[in-house]
């Protein structure tokens, strides 16, 4: 190889709270992997994935992995934010400016990818994006409900 490549870490982080309806979080992970492998710069890419996060977990795994880009697949619940685990397995609202909290502390990351099932209403990602605006290196993409 003549030029250096850059790693990029993708993490991937899933929540699929007890009292929320079922996702086929698995398939999702499966599917991005897929796509990755089949990716002409594949070896460019790291991939860890956090299952069941907790809120605690959240900041942890940031931390501890220093991803680039971050893939969030679980539930959103209309303006309070995003559905995360608590200690029993419960959702956990995260709000919007908590989230944009803590992604503030790791500027110059990259992409925010928020892959969820809007539970009740919809959470748009108009709130974080309006708490992200601030960080210039930060885009923030939003999709829901793909399915598998």
């Amino acid at each position: 190889m003549s030029g250096e490549t850059s790693t990029k870490k993708i993490l991937i982080l899933t929540a699929n709270p007890k009292d929320t309806s079922k996702l086929r979080l698995d398939e999702e992970v499966r599917a991005i992997r897929q796509r990755l492998r089949q990716a002409k710069e594949r070896d460019t890419f790291v991939v860890a994935s956090e299952w069941a996060v907790r809120t605690g977990d959240l900041q942890q795994a940031l931390f501890d992995f220093e991803p680039q880009i971050v893939h969030f697949c679980g539930h959103g619940v209309g303006e309070e934010g995003l559905a995360f685990e608590n200690e029993t397995g419960q959702a956990k609202l995260v709000s919007a400016t908590a989230l944009a909290g803590l992604f503030k502390l790791f500027k110059g990351r990259g992409l925010i990818n928020l892959n969820h099932f809007p539970s009740v209403g919809t959470f748009h990602g108009t709130s974080l994006q309006k708490e992200l605006h601030l960080i210039k290196s930060v885009f923030l993409r939003v999709r829901w409900n793909v399915s598998y």
